[in-house]
Parts: C-alpha cells; sequence; structure tokens
C-alpha cells in the first residue's frame, strides 16, 4: 500500500513539474550535496521519473542581472590593457614618476609636456614618437650677418628635429629621453640656457668669434653621442666718423691745439714781414 501511494505521489509530481519553463539565466553551480541548474532564456526542462531518485534536492533559478553586468564589464577591462607611462606632474618635473594606465587614457597623457611611454626609469629605452623608430636629434644653426661692425648685435637662430625644447624643466634633476634645452656658447663660453629657438648676441669685441649650440639634457649634461652646430661671425673695427669726432673731447682738444699753432704761426709771419720792410 505504502509503495503504491509511494508511486502515486511522484507521478504527480512528474505531472505537475513537467513541462518546467525557467526565468532567464545561463550557467550551473554546485554547493555542497545542492545543486543549482540556471538555464538559458526561454529553456524547458524535463523531469524523467526514473531520475527522480537519483536527483536529490534539485532548485532552478535565474541568475542576477548583476552578475551578468559584472561578466560584461569584466571582459570590457579585459580588453583595455594597462600601459606603462612616465608621468610628470605639471609644474614639478623633479617629481616625475612612473604610473600604469588603461590603454585608452594613453593619448591624453602623452598631451602633457614631458610625459613619454615606458618607466621613467628606463632612460633611452622607449622611442619618444612611438613609431619603432630610433630618434636621432639634431641642431641647425645660422647667423643674421657673418660680418658685422665693433657695437653691432648678431642674432643666432636654431632648429631642432627629434627633440622638445623644454623651459620648465630646465635645472631639473629628472631627465627625459628626447627632452631638454640648447646651451649657446661664444668662444667656448656659456652665455645662455635657453630653451628658445634664437638669441641676440651683443658687445662682441674686434675679431672673429665662433658661436656654438648645443642640445643639452634637464640637468644640463649632453647628450650622448653630443649634438651641436656652430658658426663664426667676424667683427670690424669702425674708423672716426664725424658722429665720434664730435662726440670725443680728445679730438676736441687736439682740434684746438691745430688752431692755435695755425695761428700763432701766422702771427709770427705777419711779425717778420712788418719788421722787414725799411723805413721812410
Amino acid at each position: 500500500m505504502r509503495s503504491t501511494l509511494a508511486i502515486a505521489l511522484g507521478l504527480a509530481a512528474v505531472l505537475f513539474l513537467a513541462p518546467l519553463t525557467v526565468a532567464p539565466a545561463q550557467g550551473y553551480r554546485e554547493n555542497g550535496t545542492t545543486s543549482t541548474a540556471v538555464l538559458p532564456a526561454g529553456a524547458t526542462f524535463v523531469l524523467d521519473p526514473a531520475d527522480l531518485d537519483r536527483l536529490g534536492t534539485f532548485d532552478v533559478q535565474p541568475l542576477d542581472d548583476d552578475e551578468n553586468e559584472d561578466d560584461d564589464e569584466d571582459d570590457e577591462d579585459g580588453e583595455d590593457e594597462d600601459v606603462e607611462i612616465c608621468h610628470v606632474p605639471p609644474g614639478n618635473p623633479a617629481a616625475a614618476h612612473s604610473i600604469w594606465v588603461g590603454a585608452s587614457a594613453v593619448p591624453a597623457h602623452m598631451g602633457h609636456p614631458g610625459e613619454t611611454l615606458g618607466s621613467c626609469d628606463d632612460e633611452g629605452s622607449e622611442d619618444d614618437d612611438g613609431d619603432g623608430d630610433a630618434l636621432s636629434p639634431s641642431i641647425s644653426l645660422s647667423l643674421s650677418a657673418s660680418t658685422i661692425e665693433e657695437g653691432q648685435s648678431v642674432v643666432a637662430s636654431w632648429t631642432v628635429t627629434d627633440f622638445v625644447l623644454d623651459g620648465a624643466a630646465i635645472g631639473s634633476t629628472q631627465n627625459v629621453q628626447g627632452r631638454g634645452h640648447v646651451h649657446v656658447l661664444v668662444d667656448g663660453e656659456l652665455v645662455a640656457q635657453t630653451a628658445s629657438g634664437s638669441l641676440e648676441i651683443e658687445d662682441l669685441s674686434v675679431g672673429t668669434h665662433t658661436i656654438r649650440v648645443e642640445l643639452r639634457n634637464n640637468d644640463h649634461s649632453a647628450l650622448s653621442p653630443a649634438v651641436y652646430d656652430e658658426a663664426t661671425v667676424t667683427v670690424t673695427a669702425l674708423g672716426p666718423t664725424a658722429a665720434t669726432v664730435g662726440a670725443d673731447p680728445a679730438w676736441l682738444f687736439w682740434i684746438l691745439a691745430i688752431l692755435i699753432a695755425a695761428i700763432a704761426a701766422t702771427a709770427a709771419i705777419l711779425y717778420r714781414r712788418r719788421r722787414a720792410k725799411p723805413g721812410p
């Protein structure tokens, strides 16, 4: 009697539960002796009476929508791989340090002065322009004139390639590949440290002078190998002019002395002629 009642209850359960449609979900979970089946949206699950004895506790439930969204976000984050860059805080190049950012954030960082791909410690190991070609910095010097007169000035101008002139970083102890400034030397003597593209040079003495421009790192050290260009300018002496004669007291003294001598000589000649003239 009891076996007949158990069979009847089992058949009733099958008729009640099959077919069973579950809420949208996907996957399969196990927790101890309890198994949870999670089926795709619209799937139909049918129980076989022959399997009732081995199923144990069976529960069908949907996954939380937030879990699906988290999985999608993880997939998207996996595509945005992190990239190491040398980050230079604005106005404080000495505090440059390496950070990791998502690949999508790299273009924004590359627009900041001094920031480059790779670690700040890997100086010289990364290409500044990121195109895979080794940088080859150069500088070309030109002068406004090759010959000037004493008292005139000459303008030295230069152009650089594969190198960024960064005035805010002059003197910094943190060097950044492909960035720095220019040293201007006259006859081997340093006259300027600048990030501009030209310099007016004044007060050159008479003679020929060599003007040299060099690319330097932030800490003033020379690039290796050294990158420079040079040119010469000749300064000629000025001859006396009406303006210089009138402005120089020494010239006035000599002119006055000559006039006095000429007057004295004329007076002496007239006096002799008068004495030599016979009387009445």
